[in-house]
């Protein structure tokens, strides 16, 4: 049956050739002589059909070699056939394959003057050329796009990297933040905690001390009360120890003399009624109050027109003594009418003792909180102590006693080592202090004039208490709103500092 295939690929007989194969013939069969198979004599001979009929029935188109190692498309090639060689290239035929003398089938071309096999093949070769240089091309391109891909999949990477650790980084930081503002809110909490602490302690002192003096007042107004129900009076002086200026309007009860006094000035002054209610406080001489010969802190300031001592005042109706700061006037030396000079400063610590008892009326029982408290008038001649520290031979004179306030002036705390010892907390306290007395007196229509660290007192307990004093320069304003006119109330407008 393989002899009978090669002999119809010979013939060119297509049809037997087909049922030859499909009869089982070997396709690859090869002549024992010589080595050809079918499809060097198909191709030998032109028969293209039969040549492209065995190679889709698996003959092979360069493994196919004669004796002399020609292969399928060599023998085309000699033999001039273009179609088969064309069909034997579409196959996959190679045209670099030599034979047994060295030679290519386009060697054979050549040398046999096959001009158009020459064409095919040369076409072919540089159509391969072509090919395999788009190959290379394509490779290198896609070795290009590689590297590229890489170079970016690696700074995407890094990109990739850098952001993580930023990220990171952003995270770290923001959680060092949150813990920073923790921190300060707990610090901030503590802090305001410790604040409204201390301001409930220093409620809590005040709220003491304001029960300690509403109990003194009680112990002292029941003292009055005994005092009156058993009609004991103080001494006084004779009414013409110093003439008083009927400017004041002053309405002195015994005839002028020592004990308890109100006046209508200053309550018609703040709109008032005549005959307001205001506390009583003691008018008379000297005979009351004494001052220690040893104690070299007896005298407390001097002023331009005065002098502060410490003394003790023996309170008449009670007989108890307490500690107080007298404000004392002197004639001046070389003045030839002394009794004149004098009625002056009795009316000038009048109109102060007026303006304290107002305010007091007014504000009540806050007032002792704010300002320094009135006790007494006193005038004519001064106890030979107060002249040992005064050093005045005239022993004529006008007094205004007030509350001690130990712990001195704002001047004396803001020279001493004390201000070192407050916190901040404490010195606010004072300013805060300071304010609200300033804007209470301005509520009942009174101005101060002359206030300056020497004229603001501080208690000597703590946390301390701060007050007002010295009101000689104070003004009273008239209530209507209409008329803001201010009632002057000494001739001056301030001390210096």
């Amino acid at each position: 049956m393989d002899p009978d295939l090669f002999n119809a690929a010979l013939g060119g007989e297509l049809e037997e050739v087909r049922r030859l194969i499909g009869s089982g013939a070997t396709v690859n069969y090869a002549e024992p002589t010589v080595g050809f198979t079918s499809l060097h004599i198909a191709s030998a001979n032109g028969h293209k059909d039969v040549a492209e009929l065995l190679l889709r029935n698996g003959a092979k188109v360069d493994q196919a070699r004669t004796i002399d190692g020609c292969t399928p498309i060599i023998v085309a090639a000699f033999h001039g056939q273009v179609a088969v060689a064309e069909v034997l290239l579409k196959h996959g035929a190679k045209l670099d394959l030599r034979d047994s003398s060295g030679k290519t089938a386009l060697d054979w071309a050549r040398q046999c003057g096959k001009t158009e096999v020459i064409r095919l093949f040369e076409t072919h070769k540089r159509s391969q050329e072509q090919a395999a240089e788009q190959v290379r091309l394509a490779n290198v391109e896609r070795e290009r796009l590689l590297k590229q891909q890489t170079i970016e999949k690696s700074e995407a990477d890094k990109r990739a990297r850098e952001q993580a650790e930023s990220a990171a980084a952003a995270a770290k930081v923001k959680a060092e933040a949150d813990k920073r503002a923790r921190e300060q809110a707990e610090s901030s909490a503590a802090a305001a905690a410790e604040v409204k602490a201390e301001a409930d302690r220093l409620e809590g002192v005040r709220l003491a001390l304001e029960r300690e003096r509403l109990a003194l007042e009680k112990e002292r107004l029941e003292a009055d009360k005994r005092a009156k129900a058993s009609q004991i009076l103080p001494p006084s002086p004779a009414p013409s120890s110093i003439p008083m200026p009927p400017a004041q309007n002053i309405n002195m009860k015994n005839g002028g003399g020592g004990g308890a006094v109100t006046t209508t000035a200053a309550a018609a002054a703040v709109g008032g009624n005549v005959g307001d209610t205001k506390r009583a406080i003691y008018e008379g001489d000297w005979s009351c109050l004494a001052m220690d010969d040893d104690d070299e802190s007896s005298v407390l300031g001097e002023g331009s027109t005065c002098k502060v001592v410490k003394a003790d005042y023996i309170n008449p109706y009670t007989r108890f003594s307490i500690k107080v700061a007298v404000k004392v006037f002197l004639a001046k030396a070389g003045c030839t009418n002394v009794d004149a000079e004098l009625a002056k400063k009795y009316a000038f610590c009048k109109n102060e003792a007026e303006i304290l008892l107002e305010i007091e009326s007014k504000l009540g029982a806050q007032s002792t909180d704010r300002m320094t408290q009135v006790i007494g008038i006193v005038n004519g001649k001064l106890p030979s102590s107060f002249l040992n520290w005064l050093g005045r031979t005239n022993r004529l004179g006008v007094g205004l006693i007030m509350r001690l306030e130990a712990g001195g002036s704002m001047s004396d705390f803001l020279s001493s080592s004390k201000l070192q010892s407050y916190r901040m907390l404490d010195r606010v306290s004072l300013l805060l202090q300071l304010s609200r007395s300033v804007a209470e007196i301005h509520e009942v229509d009174v101005v101060h004039g002359d206030i300056k660290p020497s004229n603001v007192l501080i208690s000597e307990h703590y946390p301390p208490l701060l007050r007002l004093s010295d009101f000689g320069e104070a003004k009273i304003r008239h209530n209507s709103l209409a008329d803001s006119t201010l009632v002057h109330t000494a001739s001056n407008h301030g001390t210096p500092l």
